[in-house]
């Protein structure tokens, strides 16, 4: 187990690091060796005045139940740890030292000619206020390391969340729940000698006291419009197909689908396509604004861009969305999004397209979103998303076996992706001109806003390497706020879009 110290300057601690030290304590990592406690020699402002001033007001107004940056008391957590001065000794030796004292980074740790710890001193900072002043998609939080024995100074590892267009409190509370997962995954790896080469750390920006106020100006317009529109309007999800007649890209040439609104009491999301015996149908999320569950539709698709009614064709008591489907030893499965029941479940057709049957739970207890089964390379493999915090899915792991029915595997690399841009999948793969494709979920500006597509590179149980190649942006329809789901089979395209629309 390693030996960690934990630095502060204060009891009263975010409640991010209160629950990073319970994990350690409960788990089999590390061991905390001793809390040292540093006393400033100075204090200086992390922001502008203006900058120090709207944190706290927006803190206050955006305060969350769950919230990461809240205080909370960490005297009771060391138990038997011994409390030291932070003036400590040679001969006290530690694998890694947390620090939580921004003065002991300027004033011990950036000032050090020589190791403090074996794995260095490590330590959390985030752009938040500069990427909300900046308008940034995309806030960042970086784990940095100094005054290790055999690497040297950097980052070793980031956090990605959305930036929060209207308060950067509530992104740095996530980010910052992401933060501690972060702090655990590289304490494993150090255990596991993969050490991560750091990359060079960018110096900080402090965004003025302008800067700051034109941000919380334009925060504060942008608050007023949301909540006038949503007054009036809901958001809607609905779909939109094409015959593919040409050997193009199936993710251009959007601008040509057929699009299909639903009525005005429901949306229409997550579209996956099959083509069975010359007959296009099309699964959906249909979900009512009444009932605000969702369940499995599907709907026929025609050559001359019409379509049959939707039905529904499986429901249960709890939310379903994002009906992947598949084929195995010739019959058809799906695999529908069921996060509301902490489940992964599996489902065969048993009369096309309408008859469904329950075969088993391919994984249960974990809240998993939009799990993409595919076959490739002899093996099946799966993609899924599982809750980082809250209700943000963007920690991407991958799973592989030998069929659909498991038992399945984590690969070593899990999670593969941990960024708000790709981290959720928004389609089943797809072969074009001998590569592989996936869709992306890219959600930095909001919450289905756009797609990334990836090519997947290498995929093995040993390793995995993804690289972007296109995008599918809201613009292939005037009035489109968003693009989340894209699938291709048989020559059949398919997607969804997001639209405001008058409520009833």
């Amino acid at each position: 187990m390693l030996r960690v110290g934990v630095v502060i300057d204060t009891f009263q601690q975010p409640a991010w690091i209160r629950r990073l030290l319970e994990v350690i304590q409960s788990s089999k990592l590390a061991t905390i060796s001793a809390v040292l406690m540093f006393e400033p020699r100075n204090t200086r402002l992390q922001h502008s005045i203006v900058g120090e001033w709207y944190s706290r007001l927006d803190a206050l107004r955006f305060r969350q139940a769950d919230d990461a940056l809240a205080l909370a008391d960490v005297r009771p957590l060391p138990g038997d740890v011994p409390l030291r001065s932070a003036d400590f000794s040679p001969e006290d030796v530690y694998d890694v030292l947390f620090c939580f004292s921004p003065a002991f980074i300027r004033e011990r740790v950036e000032t050090s000619t020589s190791p403090i710890a074996r794995l260095g001193v490590w330590w959390a900072t985030d752009q938040g206020l500069a990427d909300f002043a900046a308008a940034e998609p995309i806030t960042t939080g970086e784990l940095h390391v100094a005054a290790a024995a055999d690497r040297p100074d950097g980052v070793i590892g980031c956090a990605h969340i959305g930036t929060d267009r209207i308060s950067p409190h509530r992104a740095l509370s996530g980010l910052y729940w992401k933060m501690e997962r972060l702090f655990v995954r590289e304490l494993e790896a150090a255990i596991e000698n993969r050490d991560a080469v750091p990359s060079p750390a960018k110096p900080p920006v402090v965004p003025s006291n302008l800067q700051i106020t034109r941000a919380a100006a334009r925060a504060l317009v942008r608050e007023t419009v949301q909540k006038f529109r949503d007054s009036l309007m809901h958001e809607q999800w609905f779909i939109a197909f094409r015959f593919q007649t040409t050997d193009d890209h199936p993710a251009t040439g959007l601008t040509q689908m057929h699009t299909i609104i639903p009525p005005r009491d429901r949306l229409w999301a997550d579209p996956f396509v099959v083509v069975e015996d010359g007959r296009a149908v099309v699964f959906v999320e249909e979900m009512t604004y009444r009932e605000h569950r969702g369940g499995i539709a599907c709907l026929e698709l025609r050559r001359d861009g019409t379509w049959t009614s939707p039905r529904r064709i499986l429901e249960r008591p709890y939310h379903l969305s994002y009906p992947c489907v598949f084929r195995w030893r010739g019959d058809l499965y799906m695999v529908p999004e069921s996060v509301e029941n902490q489940t992964i479940e599996l489902y065969r057709c048993v009369r096309f397209p309408d008859q469904w049957e329950f075969v088993q739970q391919l994984s249960s207890g974990v809240s998993a979103a939009d799990s993409t089964i595919f076959e490739l390379n002899g093996l099946w493999w799966m993609y899924t998303s599982i809750r980082s915090v809250g209700r943000i899915f963007d920690e991407l792991s991958l799973y592989y076996a030998e069929s659909p029915l498991g038992p399945w595997h984590s690969h070593p690399l899990n999670p593969v992706q941990t960024n708000v841009a790709g981290g959720r999948c928004g389609g089943a793969p797809f072969i074009h001109r001998g590569a592989v494709y996936r869709a992306a979920q890219n959600g930095a500006r909001r919450y289905g806003h756009s797609l990334q597509i990836r090519q997947i590179v290498s995929l093995t149980p040993e390793h995995w390497e993804e690289r972007e190649v296109a995008s599918i942006l809201p613009d292939w329809r005037p009035g489109l706020k968003g693009t989340h789901t894209f699938n291709h089979a048989d020559g059949v395209t398919v997607v969804d879009g997001l639209q405001y629309r008058w409520a009833m």
